[in-house]
């Protein structure tokens, strides 16, 4: 419960608190409540927390900062709207929920006679799983690594990279193992 939390930062003294790694690392509200108790939350933003949890607003963001992105769609609300866009960036396609997460409202088309079943599939499963069946599409890129890097940054303009992981070994695109150093980056990437 985030006021116990709250309650127990504050009856101790605490000025500062670090959500570890579960769901209040995540947690806009968290990070909010810790702002009007005057705690220093060690971590994002509860503006940047909210902006990345939105994946078109984050696509979004990573193109007026200049970051190449995998061509695809903005938020399609129907199949005939996902069939147009699919012909436009190009087969295979796939349909991503805007708020999913643990692989959760992901579907691969590869044909447009499988749009509709997975778009009927994705948007109840995102409903079910976040509370919203809102779609977009992007261009499936295979095969591809799934590589991410960790940046660490301060409020005073202190930056760290720590380094890449490779989360390309996934289920269901669900990520099974991540490895650092990833073996597929060589040192003159790094």
């Amino acid at each position: 419960n985030m006021d116990r939390i709250i309650s127990a930062a504050l009856v101790t003294g605490a000025q500062a608190i670090h959500p570890g790694y579960g769901f209040l690392s995540e947690n806009a509200a968290f990070a909010r409540l810790c702002q009007e108790h005057n705690l220093t939350f060690i971590g994002p933003t509860p503006a940047v927390m909210e902006l990345l949890s939105d994946k078109q607003k984050a696509k979004a963001a990573m193109e007026r900062a200049g970051v190449p992105v995998i061509p695809g769609t903005r938020i399609v609300p129907d199949v005939p709207s996902a069939l147009e866009a699919a012909e436009a960036v190009g087969y295979p396609i796939m349909l991503k929920a805007r708020a999913g997460g643990g692989g959760r409202g992901i579907r691969l088309v590869q044909r447009p006679e499988e749009m509709e079943d997975a778009f009927l599939v994705a948007a109840q499963e995102s409903q079910t799983a976040f509370g919203d069946n809102s779609l977009s599409l992007e261009k499936c890129t295979h095969p591809a690594r799934h590589i991410e890097v960790q940046v660490l940054a301060d409020e005073s303009g202190n930056c760290v990279c720590l380094g890449e992981r490779d989360c390309s070994i996934q289920q269901h695109n669900q990520k099974l193992i991540e490895e650092t150093p990833s073996p597929a980056i060589s040192p003159a990437q790094r």
